[in-house]
């Protein structure tokens, strides 16, 4: 039987089903979480924390993810690096997984940058020019196995998939 292989996702193709941004603030995840939650009424939660490889080997970085299901269209995702040490931008990535309307998007922009202890929100264009290549790749990287640990999380149960239905 020959091996399973995994097909990887296109640059492309990853980066239209993600809007990232980035939240320069001096306040812990678990603190920036309860404000969000409290000032635009969300319940996003802690999930498993997952981790990305880069480019040499041993070399990794672990992030914490907090996630909020705004519709049946949209993710909202808070990504928190660990070590600030190692990573490239010491903040904090607000992801949006899917769609929202763009009034709907200004608006949640403009009320997350009001949050008492975020000093700025900045959107992050992966096809401006003007982030250096090795910080595009990390971020691909970080959507491309953010994604799978979405997957891997939301995967049905295997005794799920085998109970009969009467």
């Amino acid at each position: 039987m020959p091996a399973k292989r995994m097909q990887l996702i296109s640059d492309l193709e990853i980066t239209t089903h993600f809007r990232v941004f980035g939240i320069e603030t001096h306040l812990p995840d678990y603190k920036l979480t309860l404000r969000l939650n409290q000032k635009l009424r969300w319940r996003m939660r802690r999930m498993q924390g997952f981790r990305i490889f880069g480019g040499k080997p041993g070399a990794f970085e672990d992030f914490t993810l907090y996630h909020y299901e705004w519709n049946t269209f949209a993710g909202l995702f808070l990504v928190n690096p660990i070590s600030q040490i190692n990573t490239l931008l010491p903040f904090s990535y607000f992801i949006i997984r899917g769609g929202l309307l763009p009034q709907q998007e200004k608006l949640m922009l403009a009320m997350i940058e009001s949050v008492e202890g975020v000093d700025k929100i900045h959107s992050i264009d992966l096809y401006s020019g003007q982030l250096s290549p090795s910080y595009r790749n990390w971020l691909i990287n970080l959507l491309i196995d953010l994604e799978f640990h979405i997957c891997e999380r939301l995967k049905p149960l295997a005794h799920l998939q085998e109970t009969e239905v009467l």
